[in-house]
């Protein structure tokens, strides 16, 4: 890079870094947030999401629940069923999943357990929460224990296949349907009470559910019908663009996600991802894009007029600190060559950082000010 290139990069970091600091000042309000349901019908499978804020993982519980459809249909079940997707987007689970399988109801309980203890700087006693892991070791009796059932979606008995986690598996979730509907007996005589730690130290899930080890085996069969099933396409939405305009979007099939890009109803596919995070569209640009396939790791893709192709970069790994749970991005334009990757981490206010990336050499910038020392050394 030039000096030139260096001074522009110097500036435009300042000017956004600023902008971002005034930014957060007003809209500290905005983080605010509490969990809501996202709620949808196929036919007659119900999706319940349960999320803090709008993902990019809802529109895969949708594809999922659209498999389930063409699932039941395929084995010709009418009765409902329910995939109820409870999101760990603060990775509370540190990627991992967990999955319950009953027929009936679909409520479950919370249970959240507090103790008395005395507060030297208060004469009335205060309660403490009291972490499940150490629930053996205390005196019940003298705990104060808080059940909380969670709403039904409806009153109906049906099949629940229920989901912890931060990416849902369409390929697990299916299998799981199908021994629901081909083994209802065995599924209703073998369930029985089981427990998840929660996201809060103090606080568990009580459910119904067939066994773990019984889930487990399922998850490792080959089941026919069901890959069969997800070899067929689903796309993520429907396309109502202009058709002269090039769209990106993707489509699930055989439990991975196609990246495409479309232009006068040609459809060509720029990559094969395993999940998508988020995906930002250059504005100022409409012939190129970032797709975060993780929280933390990103690739950018351009259409090449000269050649009249796409290109994509390497997959580049964004520094992310353990603490850093749910992060969000937004990518500026700033001149040429030049993008700024703008990311916010919603627990922590002052956790924005901004991330120059030159797509021409395909360079992204850790740590500005170390990359300027280390390059103006090697003059």
């Amino acid at each position: 890079m030039t000096n030139r290139t260096y001074e522009i990069i110097r500036i435009n970091y300042m000017r956004h870094t600023i902008i971002l600091g005034i930014l957060l000042i007003i809209g500290i309000k905005s983080y605010a947030h509490k969990d809501r349901y996202f709620n949808y019908k196929f036919d007659n499978v119900s999706v319940r999401f349960r999320t803090g804020y709008r993902f990019e993982e809802i529109k895969n519980a949708q594809i999922i629940g659209q498999y389930a459809a063409i699932l039941c249909k395929e084995l010709r079940y009418k009765q409902t069923v329910l995939l109820d997707f409870i999101h760990d987007y603060g990775q509370s689970y540190k990627g991992k999943n967990f999955c319950f399988v009953n027929i009936g109801s679909d409520v479950y309980n919370t249970v959240s357990f507090y103790g008395l203890a005395h507060d030297n700087s208060n004469e009335e006693p205060v309660y403490q929460m009291i972490p499940f892991s150490k629930i053996e070791e205390q005196d019940l009796g003298k705990l104060e224990k808080l059940v909380h059932s969670s709403e039904p979606v409806d009153n109906l008995q049906k099949v629940v296949i229920r989901q912890f986690g931060f990416h849902f598996d369409v390929n697990i979730t299916l299998k799981l349907l199908h021994h629901a509907i081909m083994n209802p007996k065995d599924v209703i005589n073998s369930t029985q009470k089981d427990s998840l730690h929660s996201y809060l130290p103090n606080m568990y899930y009580e459910l119904n559910t067939i066994p773990k080890t019984k889930i487990d085996s399922i998850c490792t069969l080959k089941i026919q019908s069901v890959d069969e099933v997800i070899g067929q396409k689903i796309y993520a939405k429907q396309d109502t663009s202009v058709r002269s305009r090039l769209t990106y979007s993707y489509y699930a099939q055989n439990n991975n996600y196609y990246f495409y890009v479309r232009q006068n109803n040609n459809e060509t596919v720029l990559d094969t991802l395993k999940q998508i995070y988020s995906f930002e569209l250059n504005n100022d640009n409409w012939e190129s894009l970032f797709v975060f396939e993780t929280p933390n790791s990103f690739k950018y893709y351009e259409y090449d007029r000269f050649n009249k192709e796409f290109t994509k970069s390497k997959r580049h790994e964004i520094q992310k600190d353990e603490h850093e749970s749910i992060v969000f991005y937004n990518v500026n334009w700033i001149s040429d060559d030049l993008f700024f990757i703008n990311r916010s981490n919603c627990f922590d206010m002052s956790a924005n950082k901004i991330f120059p990336y030159l797509s021409r050499d395909d360079v992204l910038i850790h740590d500005f000010d170390s990359y300027i020392d280390m390059k103006r050394q090697d003059k």
